[in-house]
């Protein structure tokens, strides 16, 4: 007589050779316990079987299948074995990548008898939509991040003098909140900010204008006043000029978006959390904590040097400054940004005349026209400042970088 619910063979006291059933109790063990199968849409035995190959016989089963609808057949040493399912039995389906459970008349797939498909449902908003809380769900974690100021313009000035590139657009902030799922409605708004706009680069001896901010606000919520989480936007950057320094874009903290850069002037810090952007041609501040943007790097008054974006922990990173020249008609690289969660390392800041990427500034040109700002990629990243130009024109400021919601579901 055997096992009651996955049918294993007992061994009798006085039963000759127990080696045989011991064998083959351990057989069925080792092809339903931990049960992986290959496919269950198969009618037929499938060719050239390995030992230790199983499959859930499809409906409607032929050959030597035949008879068999339901049950798990597993190839050993090149027969197949057939054993019916049990109530509570489950298998992973390795061709589809779900779990199957028996309860008790067919095979379903695990997700729909329990109505959990998967331990956390994240969805990642990029443009404003409306968030719809799945069923099931315990706890919602919300990350709202704001979009990046613009880069300012680079400047357009004579031979032989000193001047800046665009300063750096300041990076949005990011909020995080967790709650249950229950204080939540089941449909909630999902606001992104867009980045700031660049400022143009001068077409005529004088100053780049001032890059657009701040950037937009990122929230979850009917409002930004009644948001569950509201990521701020970040400061544009100022434009290049002759002789004097342009400011970097404020990073934005959780309460307030970031300052905008006046030309020379740097933008202030967003209250909560904010970085204050950089001046005299320094490098934005680096953002450690995981709520504020970070600053936008300046371009020196008189040697035309690019400081870089800082970096930011969570928060936008800031864009780096455009190339300016000192008095000796050598045209700079500009300031990249710094690598998020760290200090060090840098990228995006162009070589002479070329174009910034990933929010590094533009190169400046002593024969053509200045280098663009790259435009920021990451969310809340600031736009590059553009690079300055002596025969054509300043570079123009890149854009910022745009916000963006994230919410985990977890059930």
């Amino acid at each position: 007589m055997p096992t009651p619910r996955m049918i294993l063979p007992y061994i009798a006291a006085d039963q000759a050779q127990k080696h045989a059933t011991h064998n083959e109790g351990l057989l069925q063990l080792d092809s339903l316990l931990n049960c992986w199968i290959l496919d269950r849409d198969l009618t037929a035995p499938p060719g050239g079987p390995a030992d230790g190959d199983a499959y859930v016989v499809a409906s409607g089963a032929t050959g030597d299948w035949i008879g068999h609808d339901g049950s798990v057949a597993v190839c050993v040493d090149g027969d197949w074995r057939f054993y019916p399912p049990f109530k509570g039995m489950v298998a992973f389906v390795a061709d589809e990548a779900v779990l199957l459970g028996w309860d008790g008349a067919a095979w379903a797939v695990f997700a729909a008898v329990t109505g959990i498909a998967k331990s956390a449902d994240v969805q990642t908003f990029n443009a404003n939509d409306t968030w719809n809380k799945p069923a099931g769900a315990k706890v919602v974690e919300i990350m709202a991040i704001g979009g990046g100021g613009g880069g300012g313009g680079g400047s357009k000035v004579a031979a032989s003098t000193a001047a800046s590139g665009g300063g750096g657009g300041g990076g949005g902030s990011c909020a995080r909140l967790t709650v249950p799922a229950a204080a939540l409605p089941s449909t909630v708004p999902v606001v992104i900010g867009t980045g700031g706009a660049g400022g143009a680069g001068a077409t005529s001896l004088g100053d780049g204008a001032n890059g657009s901010g701040p950037g937009g606000d990122s929230y979850f919520g009917s409002s930004l006043a009644a948001a569950w989480a509201a990521g701020r936007g970040g400061g544009g950057g100022g434009g290049g000029g002759a002789g004097r320094a342009s400011g970097g874009g404020g990073g934005s903290g959780r309460n307030q978006f970031g300052g905008n850069a006046n030309g020379a002037t740097a933008g202030a810090a967003g209250v909560g959390g904010g970085i204050v952007g950089a001046s005299g041609g320094s490098t934005g501040g680096h953002q450690n904590n995981n709520i504020g943007g970070s600053s936008g790097g300046s371009g020196h008054p008189t040697t035309g040097a690019a400081g870089f974006g800082g970096g930011a922990f969570e928060g936008g990173a800031g864009g780096g400054a455009g190339g300016g020249f000192s008095t000796v008609n050598t045209a700079l690289v500009g300031g990249g940004t710094l690598t998020d969660f760290t200090t060090g390392g840098s990228g995006g800041g162009a070589a002479s005349g070329g174009s910034g990427t990933d929010g590094g500034g533009g190169g400046s040109n002593v024969s053509g026209n200045g280098g663009a700002g790259g435009a920021g990629v990451s969310p809340g990243q600031g736009g590059g400042g553009g690079g300055a130009s002596q025969s054509g024109n300043g570079g123009n400021g890149g854009a910022g970088g745009p916000g963006q919601v994230v919410v985990i579901t977890y059930f």
